[in-house]
């Protein structure tokens, strides 16, 4: 991968868990036996399963299945769809803007197979927002979190040719040339200068003509606003105040509002001490299914980004990205499964959610049937 690609996978890491980087400090120990045991190849592996289907019928489920019912007709797109439909203008724009300035850039686009399996955008409410665990202990013991496909695994699908063509062109310029093609593409040459690229760079502009989407792309805009609101009533935002460490806040209806979910928590850690032992340094910090979820990933608590000025040698090293497909994996996995059983847990935090869901059900039903009502309407016309 090169450190443009690496560098627009961390920040997406960032994004998706805010979290505090993309490389590690200190070396986990690896199962060099992992491949006999039929684990997936950890390379390139950096996050678990998330969502765990739920034992107890979510109140909310019912409209987001209707909603994706209705987009499966054809209304509204696919975040995959449209993210593909970004990418392919992104690499277009950037292939011109290259032209223009004198060099040559190759469309470099990722096999679309990697996006084909998507989950319902429903902000997690039709499933629990805790790590997936295989059925039995001793499937927990031998794959640990599971074996999953390269997307939900997180591995990266192969280079794309595009990519690969446009190393071998920067690589036949001469030193100035390369200087002045990445000030073109990306809008800086010392990697201690990527925080504030030029904002004319071809990449930046095409960033700024295309922009990320979001689920109102997915969703019909009368679909969108009741179920954007439901997303922003149960979130949890990460704040980044200036010079002050990071802080959690909670939408209205949160879970994390309930006491029950602290007390849960509580005997889930007192689980996890008696039976960790000291066998893992993480142990003493895992109080709920999410935490050990995070900590077989990227975690701020021991990721950082390099230290200024230092880059890894490509590939980064799978024991600078993540614990998947290690034995820690496996070791907090069990101790994870073991503790799920031991407090009921995925029955109790389930009822949870439910009375979450129907408490923001009390004042907000009329909006969300008569979204119902809507698309009863569209699919009559079918």
């Amino acid at each position: 991968m090169s450190r443009f690609s690496r560098m627009c996978c961390c920040l997406a890491a960032v994004s998706l868990l805010s979290l505090g980087g993309c490389t590690r400090t200190d070396e986990p120990t690896r199962d060099e036996t992992a491949g006999d045991i039929g684990r997936p190849t950890p390379t390139g592996a950096i996050f678990v399963k998330w969502f765990t289907p739920s034992p107890k019928a979510l109140p909310l489920t019912p409209y987001y299945e209707a909603a994706d019912a209705l987009r499966a007709l054809g209304e509204g797109t696919t975040m995959a769809a449209a993210i593909a439909e970004r990418d392919a203008a992104i690499q277009d724009f950037t292939a011109e803007c290259m032209k223009e300035r004198g060099f040559t850039y190759y469309p470099a686009l990722a096999d679309p197979g990697i996006a084909a399996t998507e989950e319902p955008m429903d902000g997690g409410q039709t499933k629990l927002g805790i790590p997936y665990l295989p059925d039995s202990l001793e499937e927990v013991e031998r794959v640990g979190y599971g074996v999953f496909s390269p997307r939900e695994a997180g591995i990266e699908p192969d280079t794309p040719e595009g990519e690969l063509r446009n190393a071998e062109y920067r690589d036949g310029l001469s030193e100035s040339a390369r200087e002045a093609y990445d000030l073109a593409l990306i809008g800086y040459v010392d990697v201690a200068d990527a925080q504030d690229p030029d904002p004319e760079a071809c990449m930046t502009l095409a960033s700024d003509e295309y922009p990320v989407p979001t689920v109102s792309v997915v969703y019909p805009d009368f679909l969108f606003e009741p179920l954007q609101a439901v997303t922003e009533a149960f979130e949890v935002r990460v704040t980044f105040p200036e010079n002050a460490p990071p802080y959690e806040s909670y939408g209205p209806y949160s879970i994390r509002h309930d006491p029950r979910l602290d007390e849960l928590d509580g005997e889930f850690s007192s689980c996890v001490a008696d039976l960790a032992d000291g066998k893992w340094d993480a142990g003493t910090d895992i109080n709920g299914p999410v935490t050990a979820g995070v900590r077989i990933g990227p975690d701020g608590s021991k990721w950082d980004f390099p230290p200024d000025g230092e880059v890894f040698e490509d590939p980064v090293p799978v024991e600078h990205q993540s614990l998947v497909g290690s034995q820690i994996e496996i070791d907090i996995a069990v101790i994870d499964f073991k503790c799920r059983q031991q407090t009921d847990y995925v029955k109790r935090y389930a009822q949870i959610v439910v009375d979450a869901q129907n408490k923001y059900l009390e004042g907000h039903k009329t909006e969300l049937d008569q979204m119902l009502a809507q698309i009863d309407r569209l699919m009559e016309g079918q």
